[in-house]
Parts: C-alpha cells; structure tokens; sequence
C-alpha cells in the first residue's frame, strides 16, 4: 500500500523518523549502521518519485533528526552510568561500619563522581581533614564553609586563591563539610549525584559514629568488670587477711586465755580476757560496716550520708544538705549512696580540697545528689576521669538515671547524678 501512489516517500519518511528514534538505544556503532541503512532504503524509494533537488530537505531532516536522536541517547546513557555509580557507592557506603573508612570512602566517591580534582571532608570545628587524593588539604581561606554547614544537604559554590571551582556540600547531622575542588561535573547533573550521595552517607555517618561510640563503651564496660573483679578479690584479700591477722589471732588468744583460766584459776586476769573479746568484737563491726555501713538499712540514706562523711572523711569539711519526703526504693538508695561514696572519695584522695557541698533532693519522682569541691579539677573524659566515673556512670544507667561531672581546674568539680525513683 505504501509503495503505491506519488506519496509513498512522505510515509515512508515519517516511518524511517520513528525508527530512528527507538534504534538510538541500540550501541553507537550500530546505530551508525542503521542511520546508514535508513538513508539508503528512503534514496532508494524516494529517488522513483522526486527530484535530487526535493531529495535535499528531507535528507537534511533525517541527519538532523539522527544526530538529535543519537545525542539524546548518549545523554541518557551516561546519565544512567552515573545513577549506576551513584548506586555502587551508595552501597558501598552502607555497607561500611567504620568511622574512617567510611569517611575515606565518602571523599572518594564524591571525587569520582564529580570528577573533582580534589576532595576532602573537613570538620567544621578543626581537626584533621580526609583529603583524597592524600596530601594536604584545600586551602578554605574565603569559602563558605560555616555557611555549608549551616544548610546541610545544599550545594554552595565558590572559589579558591588558584582559579579552581570549589563545591562545598554539609553533611546532615554532623560537624563535616564536603568540599571539591576543580570540579567538572555540570551544575545539575554533577550537584544532583552529590546531594543524593551526602544524603546517603549522612546516615551512614550517623550509624558508623554511634557504632564507634558503642564500642568505646563496651570497651570501658569490659574494662569495669574487670577492675571491678579485681577489686572483688582483692577486698576478699583484704578481710581475708584482716580476719586471720586480727580477728584469728585475737580470737586465738582469746580460747587460750580461756583455756589457762579453766586450768589455772586466778592466773590471768578476766579483765584482759574482757578488753580482747571486746577489741575483736569491735573489728567484726568494722567489717560489717565496711561491707555495707548498717545505719543505712535502720536509719535511712540522710542518716548514712551523715556517718559517711563525719566518719570516713573527718578531714573533709562536707556541707551536708539532704531533704527527703519519702523513704527512697532500696536499689535507689544504695546506688546513690555508692555514687556519693566514691565521689567523696575522689574529693578526699585526689581533688586536694578544703572542703566540699554535699545536697540531695527527692522531687518530682526522682531523686538528685550532687557533690561539689572546690579542689583542683581534672579532665573528665581523659584518663583523669578514669574508672572511677565510669563506675558511677554505670550505677546511675543501670537504674534509668544519669551521670553528669563537669571539673575546671579553678571552680573544682561538680558530681551530678539522677536517678529516677518509679520503675
């Protein structure tokens, strides 16, 4: 039907224009070929029915329509290379659970993607740059890195003191800033494949930072039970020895002089026996009140606060401050005497203080202690801090509360924790 008639060529052009459309999908080469191909079918057909003058606008249009089609197809084709890589890094940063590894892997694949010349991910308030590839960091004199930071997620342009394009892209829910130099990646497509991949990375970022924080608290954790084992056994150790250097060998003396009395009456002295039954009596108690003080359990926690600090730390002038209006849960009440307990001994062995502010306080279901010195302060998260703190920590979590010290070498330090009283 087609061949038939003076309009064959015209139906026949509109047809070739369609296939030349769905064949631009097909290799580079091959669409070559089809171009070929079609330009020869449609001269061959056309040529019986027109002109080579009628031939020129239609064979114009169908090279124009080639190259169109060819263009849009190797658009769309490096468009879906780059999706394809935005997808490979993407999965390679998910799949990352290391903190620096993933931020190594985050400034490469944005290099890769944006073909940067140099990238690198910079903390907002100082710190070692990831720079790739390695050597020294972008020189960020003049671009606006606190501005990036301050609109995580949107891409800023700039420029550095040597010519370069300069993008700069914060990373959502952290102290970072992306920044890539000499780009040559568009404004769209280039832009549009970095904020996908920082909106990606921020939440693996997110989870690799609380991952790392969780392993250095399971790492304190493992190192607590294993102070806290050894301190088992050397307490073991301690009554042990004080049991048969005191109490063993009083109570020793004690059957002996017994012994002689009922043999030999009138050959020592009852008194004597008396004032050694009473001296080991006296180092029983001495134990028991070291295992747990019993005035905590008849009388209460202000009661025991009082004997804690006129008794194990005379020297320690404390202002004791204690206002309860219920008997607290035994748990809480042991845990905060504990806290308290090490606090003070901290204050009295390590702070050098003349002095110390002691306040607790039962309100609105939950129960606060705070300790205060004014000796010299320490810092609280380096190796001053030290198992210690982490003990007490580890008191207040266990029953759902907090642990909060803040130390300066020139105010002293301040021990607060918070302990819910429900639950």
């Amino acid at each position: 039907l087609y061949l038939a008639g003076p309009s064959t060529s015209d139906y026949y052009l509109a047809y070739l224009l369609l296939v030349l459309f769905a064949a631009a999908a097909l290799p580079p080469r091959m669409y070559l070929l089809v171009v070929v191909v079609v330009l020869a079918s449609y001269l061959g057909i056309a040529s019986t029915t027109s002109s080579v003058r009628d031939l020129i606008i239609p064979m114009t249009a169908i090279l124009l329509v080639s190259a169109l089609a060819g263009q849009l197809a190797s658009e769309q084709r490096a468009r879906a290379r780059e999706i394809a890589r935005l997808h490979e890094a993407m999965v390679a940063l998910a799949a990352e659970p290391r903190l620096a590894a993933l931020q190594a892997a985050l400034v490469a694949w944005a290099r890769r993607l944006t073909g940067a010349s140099q990238a690198a991910l910079v903390a907002v308030q100082g710190g070692d740059a990831v720079v790739d590839p390695a050597g020294a960091g972008p020189d960020l004199a003049g671009l606006p890195v606190q501005e990036a930071a301050g609109v995580p997620g949107t891409v800023l342009v700039g420029g550095d003191r040597q010519g370069r394009e300069v993008l700069l892209i914060g990373v959502e829910g952290s102290a970072w800033v992306l920044v890539l130099c000499g780009t040559q990646a568009d404004s769209g497509a280039g832009q549009y494949l970095l904020e996908t991949l920082v909106a990606q990375a921020a939440g693996s970022l997110e989870t690799a930072r609380l991952h790392q924080a969780l392993g250095r608290k399971e790492q304190a954790r493992a190192a607590l039970v294993g102070r806290l084992i050894g301190a088992q056994e050397e307490e073991r150790r301690r009554i042990a020895r004080e049991l048969h250097d005191g109490v063993g060998q009083d109570l020793a003396g004690l059957v002996m002089g017994l012994e002689a009395l009922e043999r030999s009456p009138g050959t020592i002295e009852v008194a004597d026996l008396r004032q050694l039954a009473r001296s080991t009596a006296q180092q029983i108690r001495e134990l028991i009140v070291d295992l747990r003080p019993r005035v905590l359990d008849d009388l209460g926690l202000g009661a025991g606060l009082r004997w804690l600090t006129q008794e194990r730390h005379p020297n320690l002038h404390v202002e004791l401050d204690v206002e309860l209006d219920r008997q607290l849960p035994s748990p809480v009440e042991t845990a905060i005497f504990r806290i308290i307990q090490e606090a003070l001994t901290n204050v009295d062995r390590h702070a050098l203080a003349a002095e110390a502010r002691l306040r607790v306080r039962a309100a609105d279901g939950e129960v606060r202690a705070v300790v205060e010195d004014n000796g010299r302060g320490f810092d609280p998260h380096g190796e001053a801090g030290g198992f210690g703190i982490v003990g007490m920590r580890e008191r207040a979590e266990q029953l759902g509360g907090r642990l909060q010290v803040t130390s300066d070498s020139t105010a002293g330090t301040r021990v607060e924790a918070v302990l819910p009283l429900g639950g």
